[in-house]
């Protein structure tokens, strides 16, 4: 095999090669965020979000062009781009979709299989890339390291009357061999974890949860992954900056990291989720007790921008082999159960189960059809009549909201509530029923009915605009 030289430029653009390919990571982790986030609220500046994080990766894997014959495989660069272009389609098809047949229409395309698989096939072919990269410059070192060897023995041949040359010489290579050392730790570390929190990030996350799930299929034994989303995290965000939002994410990974420490690995799974994987499961009281350890820590204030802050987290947990058989579908059942975790009031946590993931789907359908209920006149208010104890006339109405929709029925008001306040519906929704019940209230003098003081139930979140 013909020798390598690695010079100090030709290592730059390797290490700018991977650091494009960890932008184009970021851009893929805020695309799927977005494809979450608009599969829940039905907002298509989602679907924008995840072309514009596309059109970001598109915009590095070119920036990689610049670095001929780095580390990176061409052919593999252009299958990505491929895929790339395949997924601005793909959700500029989605976003065509919800214009012309609407949300339900769009949401069923994005629960497509076929929308599932391009993501998967994206993140395997940068991981793909990312691994071949890394070998490759392991590869580069190895024949630098073994190209040293050769020249201290020429140089101590040449220059045996002059001791203190070659000391020198020997005091260069050690520096220089040392150096490329920190770089290829650097360049390990750099691929397998978080930058922000110093947590393990998803890809190396990724390798151990399948070898847990081989290992727990041999030994015959269960294991349990946590699924852990900060309540409110975007508040934060928006309130007192990413810098600070950057700082709490750091301190929950540190706390998470400190509570689960000999028990389980901690990952940073992007944006404000972590995971928590538990391998050799005795029994699941143990998994409760790391559950509420984390909340506990989780939930201790925390010093930021000059005083104190409270967050919570909510936490969803599967096992294996009960509530699925491989890492994509246990993720995903994890997923399901933290949600279910915020619905019943954050800062809890939720084990899995198939009710939940028929709720969660049920949600989504009620979700995109409340949207719709105002303008296609679904929504009603019935009154419900106050009376005097002591007389027994009326003196009053409350206005009580009622929602029948042509496929579902008639919807509970326990359902139509916590759904609109959740959504920010509710704000459109209480507009509504204060005009609605002024205009009866009008229509009951003008047949000449006495007047009556009508109740309209107002939300927090209303009250406060």
């Amino acid at each position: 095999m013909d020798s390598v030289v690695l010079t100090s430029g030709s290592v730059e653009n390797d290490l700018q090669a991977l650091e494009r390919l960890k932008r184009i990571r970021a851009s893929l982790d805020t695309l799927e965020s977005a494809h979450r986030s608009y599969i829940l609220r039905g907002n298509t500046a989602h679907l924008r979000q995840a072309r514009e994080e596309l059109g970001e990766a598109g915009v590095a894997l070119r920036e990689l062009e610049k670095f001929a014959g780095t580390v990176l495989d061409v052919q593999r660069l252009r299958e990505f781009g491929e895929l790339t272009g395949a997924a601005g389609e793909r959700y500029g098809k989605i976003e065509e979709i919800h214009g012309a047949r609407g949300e339900a229409a769009a949401l069923k395309e994005v629960r497509s299989n076929t929308n599932a698989r391009l993501l998967d096939r994206m993140y395997e072919q940068l991981s793909s890339m990312t691994k071949a990269g890394e070998t490759a410059l392991l590869q580069r070192t190895a024949q630098v390291r073994e190209n040293f060897g050769v020249s201290k023995a020429s140089t101590y041949v040449a220059s045996g009357f002059n001791i203190a040359l070659l000391c020198f010489v020997f005091y260069l290579v050690y520096r220089e061999v040392r150096e490329r050392k920190q770089a290829e730790d650097a360049l390990r570390f750099f691929a397998t974890h978080d930058p922000l929190t110093g947590l393990p990030n998803r890809l190396l996350f990724s390798e151990r949860f399948e070898g847990a799930i081989t290992q727990a299929k041999v030994a015959q034994e269960r294991l349990a992954v946590l699924f852990i989303d900060l309540d409110r995290f975007k508040n934060i965000n928006d309130t007192l900056g990413h810098e600070a939002g950057d700082r709490l994410l750091k301190e929950v990974g540190a706390r998470l990291a400190a509570c689960t420490s000999g028990t389980a690995m901690v990952a940073r799974q992007g944006g404000d989720e972590f995971v928590v994987l538990m391998g050799k499961l005795g029994s699941l009281k143990s998994v409760n007790v790391i559950c509420e350890r984390i909340l506990a820590e989780v939930t201790r204030p925390m010093s930021l921008e000059g005083g104190e802050l409270h967050v919570t987290a909510s936490i969803g947990i599967s096992v294996f082999p009960v509530h699925g058989e491989d890492s994509q579908t246990l993720l995903k059942h994890a997923d399901i159960a933290m949600y279910r975790a915020k619905e019943l009031g954050k800062n809890t946590y939720q084990f899995y189960t198939k009710h939940i993931n028929e709720h969660s789907f049920e949600r989504l359908e009620l979700e995109s059809a409340l949207r719709h209920a105002l303008s296609r006149d679904e929504l009603s208010l019935h009154y419900q009549p106050k009376a005097d104890p002591r007389t027994g006339k009326i003196v009053g109405l409350e206005a009580l909201l009622r929602w029948k929709h042509p496929e579902f029925g008639a919807v509970p008001p326990d359902k139509i509530i916590p759904l609109a306040e959740e959504t920010g519906l509710i704000v459109g929704i209480g507009d509504w029923a204060i005009r609605t019940a002024c205009m009866h209230r009008r229509a009951w003098q003008d047949i000449g009915l006495p007047p009556l003081r009508v109740a309209v139930n107002l939300s927090a979140r209303q009250f406060v605009q």
